[in-house]
C-alpha cells in the first residue's frame, strides 16, 4: 500500500485536533477519508480507540489493520476470513514437505543445491504463514505488501545468484497473488534452478574428465607410433563419447598400438 495525502477525518479528542496521519490507500489503489489507524478495512468506517487490540485483523508493512464492531457484517466477514486463513495456512503447512520432496526426488536437481535450499525453504514457508495470518481479504491471497516482504527475503539470500533471485521473485509476481498458482510456480522455479546447477556442474566435470583422458591418451607408451589420422580419431572419441566410454577408448588405443608394434616387428623379421 502506498501512502496517501494527509487529512484523516478522525478527530483526536484527547489532543483536541484532527488526526494528521496519511490517508489509507487500499490494495486497489483507492484512497479513503481515514488513515490506516482509524479505518475499518471492510466498511471503511471509523474504528474507535477503545478495545482496539480486539479489533485488529492483521498487519502490513505500515502497521496494524483494524475492523469495526459497529457493523455486524464486518464481524461476520472477520470470522469468515479467520476460517479461510486457517484452512489456507493448514494447507501450506501440509504441502511444504511434500513439495520439497518432489524437488528432491528429481534426479536432475543438484544435491548440493538441495542442502542449502532446505533451511531457506523452511524460513520462506514460515514467512508466508505469518503474512497470510495478516490477510484481511475474503479470499486469501498474497497481497502486494506480502509479495514485497517475500521478495526482500529472497533478495537477502546469499546462495542464489542474481538471476536465480530474479526468477524466484518472478514466480511470486506472475501468479497475481493466487496462492495455489504461486506455489506451483515456486516449485517449478526452484526445480529449474537445481537442474541448471547440476547441468553446469556436470559440464564442468565432463570438461575435467575429458582433459584428463586426453592427457592419458597422449602419454600412452607408443602414442607417437600412430599416424596423425589415428591420433585424431581417438582424441575425437574422447571429445564426443560419454565419460563411461573413456576407459574403452584408452584400451582400444593401447590394443591398436600393440597391433602396430607387432606389425613393425613382422616387417623387421621379413626384412632380415
Amino acid at each position: 500500500m502506498t501512502v496517501g495525502k494527509f487529512g484523516c477525518v478522525h478527530y483526536r479528542l484527547k489532543l483536541n485536533k484532527k488526526c494528521d496521519n496519511p490517508l489509507w490507500i487500499d490494495e486497489n489503489g483507492q484512497q479513503h477519508k481515514r488513515c490506516q489507524e482509524h479505518i475499518c478495512v471492510f466498511c471503511h468506517g471509523n474504528v474507535e480507540s477503545k478495545n482496539k487490540e480486539d479489533k485488529k485483523i492483521g498487519e502490513n508493512n505500515k502497521g496494524p489493520l483494524y475492523f469495526c464492531n459497529k457493523e455486524k457484517g464486518c464481524i461476520n466477514k472477520r470470522k469468515k476470513i479467520l476460517t479461510e486463513n486457517v484452512g489456507v495456512q493448514n494447507k501450506l503447512i501440509n504441502i511444504r514437505d511434500p513439495l520439497f520432496d518432489d524437488i528432491k526426488a528429481n534426479s536432475l536437481v543438484d544435491a548440493e543445491f538441495l542442502a542449502v535450499l532446505r533451511p531457506f525453504f523452511v524460513d520462506l514457508w514460515e514467512k508466508q504463514l505469518f503474512l497470510l495470518n495478516s490477510n484481511y481479504f475474503e479470499v486469501p491471497v498474497f497481497t502486494s505488501d506480502m509479495l514485497e516482504t517475500i521478495k526482500g527475503l529472497i533478495e537477502g539470500v546469499s546462495f542464489l545468484s542474481e538471476r536465480e533471485k530474479s526468477d524466484l521473485k518472478m514466480a511470486y509476481t506472475k501468479s497475481s497473488g493466487n496462492i495455489d498458482n504461486t506455489l506451483s510456480e515456486v516449485e517449478e522455479t526452484l526445480t529449474n534452478i537445481g537442474k541448471s546447477r547440476k547441468l553446469k556442474k556436470d559440464l564442468e566435470n565432463l570438461g575435467k574428465e575429458q582433459a584428463n583422458y586426453l592427457k592419458k591418451l597422449e602419454n600412452l607408451e607408443g602414442w607417437d607410433l600412430l599416424s596423425g589420422g589415428d591420433k585424431i580419431n581417438y582424441l575425437q572419441q574422447i571429445k564426443t563419447l560419454p565419460v563411461s566410454s573413456f576407459d574403452s577408448v584408452i584400451s582400444n588405443a593401447q590394443k591398436f598400438i600393440s597391433l602396430h608394434r607387432e606389425r613393425e616387428r613382422e616387417r623387421e623379421r621379413e626384412t632380415n
